[in-house]
């Protein structure tokens, strides 16, 4: 939603990469002066969408034009939506009460909605390479949620690097619906995962995560990245996704009790 023509904005990135890695299923994208791009005949809006032929939407739109198409898709059949615009609670006061309405309008729309603030996901089964950056992985069986997309992208270029494969990895940005929690719950169902990594700049709910992380480390193992553990680091977490770190010793007995493994950077967790 909010395809581009131009190669350096976020609406043609996304669709390039979904195409190319070759995914089967329908694709639609739309733009309201209707260009074609790479390729396929863009339409002026959702409106024009046969209803049930979608299932999630990635939009490459502002905050406020993201919050009012989200009626649009659910008409359609769209169930899930990954959002990439910033501008919501990492950018202040009004960006947060807008990330509130995004999250009070996807809940009443029974739409799941990740992000915001993200850079996307990819699931190496469906082929379905669905971000605004490159690296795109081989496939197996280790899956990533992470809080910073950038450090998802150093996991994709290491795994391509070094061929070893990912099933399932997705930027979560600022959490506002769906939580660190709620990937890691999911990775434990999902049979194409063998293996789950969790780059964690703060947590909204210290004790669901705990409890979340206890109960999934006795069916698979889950290696915890964390950022902002020094003081420096907890105020560059929070301008960059709107999170609050707290104290590390707290966070590395956490940890260890839940039975997940700690590492310190990510070149330990993907070693």
């Amino acid at each position: 939603i909010g395809a581009s023509t131009h190669p350096g904005k976020f609406g043609f990135v996304a669709l390039h990469n979904i195409l190319s890695a070759g995914f089967e299923g329908n694709v639609f994208a739309t733009n309201p002066k209707t260009p074609e791009i790479l390729g396929v005949q863009t339409l002026g809006s959702v409106s024009e969408i046969p209803f049930n032929m979608i299932d999630t939407a990635m939009i490459c739109l502002g905050p406020e034009q993201t919050i009012r198409i989200l009626p649009e898709l659910a008409d359609k059949g769209v169930k899930a939506a990954f959002v990439v615009s910033g501008g919501f609670r990492e950018s202040g006061e009004k960006g947060a009460e807008l990330e509130r309405e995004l999250v009070e309008t996807a809940n009443a729309l029974g739409i799941a909605v990740a992000g915001p603030n993200g850079q996307g996901f990819i699931s190496t089964p469906t082929k379905l390479c669905c971000q605004i950056v490159s690296p795109y992985p081989p496939a197996g069986c280790i899956s990533i949620a992470s809080q910073s997309g950038n450090i998802l992208s150093a996991f994709l270029n290491l795994s391509r690097a070094q061929n070893i494969g990912i099933a399932r990895a997705i930027s979560i940005g600022n959490q506002a619906q769906l939580s660190i929690e709620d990937y890691i719950k999911y990775f434990r169902d999902d049979p194409k995962t063998n293996v789950i990594v969790a780059y964690v700049e703060g947590l909204p709910n210290g004790r669901r995560f705990f409890e979340v992380l206890q109960e999934v480390a006795k069916e698979k193992p889950v290696v915890i990245v964390r950022g902002g553990s020094t003081s420096e680091g907890a105020k560059a977490a929070s301008s960059h996704t709107g999170s609050m770190a707290s104290d590390q010793k707290i966070f590395e007995t956490a940890i260890s009790q839940a039975g997940a493994i700690l590492a310190h950077d990510p070149i330990e967790a993907f070693e």
